[in-house]
């Protein structure tokens, strides 16, 4: 067994390849089945202790989320996600960490454990500086939020293409309020994109950021993205999967180029926006400020 250790993560390897995290890779207890029980609602205990209350607002937000994969990792999934919001006043909303599942391959491993470390941390403005833009990262595949805090803050954005939670974690953090990482409550997610997939997810990406100037102005993702290339491509080094780098550079590439093209959106002709997209549905609603009608 060794161990690769870089600045953000750290990846045990067995034999020629990614075994598993040393902040482990849960495994589910004898064999029994995987529960759908994530929730993008609304989940606040009324006082310290009490069982949480499911206080979904809009049609949706209260469903279980299954896209690409979601399942419990135990059944104290709702307890660890809430207890931050009934310990401190002033969190906003806690996010579960989510493990890769057991077929997931070894760059989208590498992301998960990148993106969701073992240890839980709570996000706040004076952040910024360390964290940059992940300071507002925040993931609705599995969160809770405070009601009494969402409902001041007028709740999530009308319409996004991406990045509502970030939009509004954004918006509590720079209304003085701060971000959980509860890094205990473990789901399985992950996503095993190809280049296609990943150049559509980032163009929209791209887009919900060139909507937002006032939470993603003046913060570039490019120094996140450029981060976690490095370790990724380090950490397949030493495990030896020397054959998938050249596709994780392709894929970034996807990634970059779709990025790109959706923070300029705005010049590219109708025919290629719906081209581009992995949302066309967004495209087609009369309400989405009329600047791209596509036919």
């Amino acid at each position: 067994m060794k161990l690769i250790v870089t600045e953000n993560l750290a990846v045990e390897i067995e034999g020629d390849g990614i075994a598993e995290g040393v902040d482990h890779r849960a495994a589910q207890a004898d064999g029994k089945a995987e529960a759908g029980v994530f929730l993008q609602g609304l989940f606040a205990a009324q006082q310290p202790g009490e069982e949480p209350q499911q206080q979904g607002v809009k049609d949706g937000w209260d469903q279980p989320d299954r896209r690409g994969g979601c399942d419990a990792e135990d059944d104290d999934l709702i307890e660890k996600l809430v207890t931050p919001l009934t310990e401190e006043a002033d969190i906003a909303v806690s996010y579960a960490r989510q493990i890769p599942r057991e077929d997931s391959g070894a760059i989208e491993y590498i992301s998960r454990i990148f993106n969701y470390p073992m240890e839980s941390r709570i996000k706040s403005e004076q952040d910024m500086d360390e964290l940059g833009i992940k300071t507002y990262f925040c993931s609705n595949v599995c969160a809770a939020y405070r009601r009494d805090i969402y409902d001041k803050l007028g709740g999530f954005i009308e319409r996004a293409i991406f990045n509502e939670d970030m939009i509004y974690a954004a918006g509590a953090v720079k209304a003085g309020y701060r971000i959980a990482y509860a890094a205990a409550a473990e789901i399985y997610h992950s996503h095993d994109y190809d280049c296609g997939q990943q150049f559509r997810r980032n163009f929209d990406i791209g887009v919900s950021q060139a909507e937002h100037p006032e939470v993603f102005a003046g913060i570039r993702s490019e120094k996140e993205g450029g981060k976690y290339v490095k370790e990724t491509v380090y950490v397949l080094k030493e495990a030896r999967e020397f054959g998938l780098i050249p596709y994780f550079y392709l894929q970034c590439a996807c990634r970059y180029a779709g990025y790109l093209l959706g923070k300029h959106y705005k010049r590219l002709p109708k025919g290629l926006i719906l081209k581009c997209t992995s949302n066309k549905e967004y495209w087609s609603k009369s309400d989405n400020g009329g600047e791209v009608q596509p036919d």
